[in-house]
C-alpha cells in the first residue's frame, strides 16, 4: 500500500505526536485512546447509534434499511471528531490506517470480519475527490482489507450527485438528497454480486449514506450488507 512508505514504522501516536516507545505504525497512545468515547452495549440493534433503552432507535423503528447492521467502536465527540475532521479538512490521511485499527479491533471482537467477501468504501464524488485529493473511506477500507486479506473494491460504486454538505440538512433532507446519489457502474452490472459486503465510511450520522449505498446493491441480489464506521452520531 502506498502508505507504508509515505507514514513508515514509528513509534509516534498519531493522535498527540508524542513518542511512545514499541507502539508501532499508525497506532494511537493510551492516554490518547482513553479521550475516545465508546459507544457501549445500548445501542441499536440495526444502526449501531447508542440508545437509552430497548432494541431500535427511533428512526429505525420507523423506516426501513438497506443495511443489515451498521456498528462504529466510538461516538462522533471528543478526540473521535477531532480526528475525523482533520482526516478529512486538513489533509492527514495518515489517520485513516490509525483509525481503521480501531475499527477492526472493534469488528473482531464479534468475529464478523470472518463473512465478508468483500470490502467496499463509500465514494466521493470526483469533484470532492480533486479538491480532497484522497478518499477518507477508501483508506480506511484498504487498511481493514490489507489485515483481513479480504478484497476491496472502490470501483463498482459512483457517487453521481455532489450533494451539499450532509452537516447541513436535517435527517429527511439528507434522506431525500442521497435518494439516487449512488448508482453501479455499468461495467459492473451483469456480474453477481458477492453475498456479503462491508461497507466502510468515517462517521454514521442518520445512516441516509449507508443506506442509499446498500439499496445499489441489493438490486444486484447482495444478500447482506453491513457498515462499519469510525464513529457514529449519538
Amino acid at each position: 500500500m502506498w502508505s507504508d512508505w509515505i507514514y513508515p514504522e514509528t513509534d509516534i501516536c498519531f493522535a498527540c505526536g508524542d513518542y511512545v516507545e514499541g507502539l508501532g505504525r499508525a497506532k494511537f497512545c493510551a492516554s490518547c485512546r482513553s479521550k475516545l468515547s465508546p459507544v457501549g452495549e445500548t445501542c441499536c440493534r440495526r444502526c449501531g447509534k447508542p440508545i437509552a433503552d430497548g432494541e431500535f432507535c427511533e428512526w429505525c423503528r420507523q423506516f426501513p434499511r438497506g443495511f443489515s447492521q451498521a456498528s462504529a467502536p466510538y461516538r462522533y465527540q471528543g478526540l473521535a471528531r477531532e480526528l475525523i475532521l482533520r482526516l478529512k479538512y486538513e489533509n492527514h490521511p495518515e489517520l485513516a490506517r490509525a483509525m481503521a485499527g480501531e475499527m477492526a479491533l472493534f469488528f473482531e471482537e464479534r468475529k464478523e470480519e470472518k463473512i465478508i467477501d468483500c470490502i467496499v468504501p463509500v465514494p466521493l464524488h470526483r469533484n470532492r475527490y480533486r479538491e480532497r485529493g484522497y478518499n477518507q473511506a477508501g483508506l480506511m477500507a484498504h487498511a481493514l482489507g490489507k489485515r483481513w486479506e479480504i478484497p476491496v473494491v472502490e470501483d463498482w460504486l459512483i457517487r453521481t450527485e455532489a450533494t451539499r454538505a450532509l452537516k447541513e440538512l436535517t435527517a429527511a433532507e439528507r434522506k431525500r438528497s442521497l435518494r439516487h446519489a449512488f448508482r453501479l457502474d455499468s461495467r459492473f452490472e451483469p456480474i453477481r454480486m458477492p453475498n456479503h459486503i462491508l461497507l466502510i465510511d468515517d462517521v454514521l450520522t442518520t445512516g441516509a449514506t449507508a443506506e442509499s449505498c446498500s439499496t445499489v446493491f441489493l438490486k444486484w441480489k447482495t444478500k447482506e450488507i453491513k457498515v462499519l464506521t469510525f464513529a457514529t452520531r449519538a
